[in-house]
């Protein structure tokens, strides 16, 4: 039996997935990792640093460098000016840490309006952490409440050529997980502003004579001042973060297509440390970011990054199979693991889900699905010869 090359590229599609799966079995049954040495770093408002795109969570949260969505602003806003459709808007919705809290989950609505020359989007986080007790130091009830954080953001894109474009973003942040005085009903507990800064190059190209679009993607996200709790005055640094990556998408025949992506990801908050005599202190803004880059031995600053890696078959842009993987550091978070996902199309609407497989034992986020709706109206004619059309 002569098989074609879309039919070749399923199977060794699903053959990479049964291999990824296999290797993430074996590490979830290891233990030989030592923990002694572990060195947290902590932030406010640690959701953002969730990734809510079903699609990108689907190839190990490798996504910066692929043509963003409505649903994917927050990875990568500035490659919305080379989507080729007018307008769009998502939904996702993230269980988190079902293992340990049921009812925990982040939802995140985004739209984008486009010209082709630039573009607009907004999108909201909302980060539930579920039904919480809340009671004294002598263990007394005060009350049963349901903390909450969520950020709001809006974002400019423009093309600067026809292959460049650069996006800004705006970001207000709130937390409300601390009960008021009376202890009647939750108050602020925090509030931000940050920035995002992105860019995203794209160029036309053959990869093992295929025509291929080559792309690559920079997201300096969570820019700000250090952000005080309104109920002790502390102060917290904010989750800022840096991430670069690459991708290329190959034109396997007219109607399959195969996108491969990489992304190296790197906090840019300075490692807090144990043991100091006069305790650790919180720098300004932006020394903060400059300290975080080199406050640690170089070993340990190299071990502070994740690197992803995800790749996704398309077939006649009506389902697409996808598979990734995320690996960090075990004494900087222990986040490997593998991620499986499948996306339809059926006109205007396309559906997406990520799962994080079951055999992850050791992890709190294991057995987790992702689910992400989106719709996209009206084309934008692209006359540049050779582009790989997005998913």
């Amino acid at each position: 039996m002569i098989l074609g090359t879309s039919t070749k590229f399923l199977l060794a599609s699903s053959l990479v997935f049964a291999g990824f799966f296999n290797a993430a079995a074996q590490n979830s049954n290891s233990d030989n990792q030592s923990h002694s040495n572990y060195t947290a770093i902590s932030t406010s408002f640690p959701f953002l640093g969730i990734v809510p795109d079903a699609r990108t969570a689907a190839m190990g949260e490798a996504g910066v460098a692929r043509i963003p969505d409505a649903n994917n602003l927050s990875i990568n806003p500035s490659g919305i000016v080379f989507q080729p459709s007018k307008f769009g808007i998502g939904l996702s919705y993230n269980p988190w840490l079902q293992n340990m809290i049921k009812d925990m989950s982040l939802s995140y609505l985004s739209a984008y309006i486009n010209s082709g020359q630039q573009a607009l989007g907004i999108s909201v986080r909302y980060f539930s952490v579920g039904e919480s007790t809340f009671r004294d130091e002598h263990a007394q009830m005060l009350g049963i409440v349901n903390p909450e954080e969520y950020a709001f953001d809006i974002s400019y894109a423009r093309k600067l050529g026809p292959d460049f474009a650069l996006a800004g973003t705006i970001r207000y942040a709130q937390s409300r997980l601390s009960l008021n005085d009376q202890a009647t009903a939750l108050r602020s507990s925090g509030a931000a502003l940050a920035v995002d800064l992105s860019a995203y190059l794209l160029k036309p190209g053959q990869l093992f004579g295929y025509v291929t679009e080559f792309a690559g993607g920079v997201n300096l996200s969570n820019i700000g001042p250090a952000n005080i709790d309104s109920q002790n005055g502390q102060q917290n640094y904010l989750p800022a973060n840096l991430k670069l990556g690459a991708s290329a998408a190959m034109a396997i025949d007219h109607v399959s297509r195969l996108l491969l992506v990489a992304d190296l990801n790197k906090l840019l908050v300075p490692t807090q440390t144990i043991n100091k005599s006069n305790g650790d202190r919180v720098q300004q803004f932006p020394a903060s970011i400059w300290s975080s880059l080199s406050d640690t031995p170089f070993k340990e600053e190299i071990s502070e990054i994740s690197l992803s890696f995800g790749m996704e078959y398309s077939f006649k842009e009506a389902f697409s199979v996808r598979s990734g993987y995320i690996y960090a550091n075990p004494t900087k978070g222990n986040r490997s693991h593998l991620s499986l996902g499948a996306g339809m199309k059926y006109q205007n609407l396309n559906i997406d889900i990520a799962y994080l497989p079951v055999n992850l034992e050791k992890s709190p986020v294991a057995n987790t699905l992702k689910i992400g709706l989106m719709f996209n109206f009206g084309q934008i004619e692209h006359k540049r010869e050779g582009v790989v059309r997005p998913y």
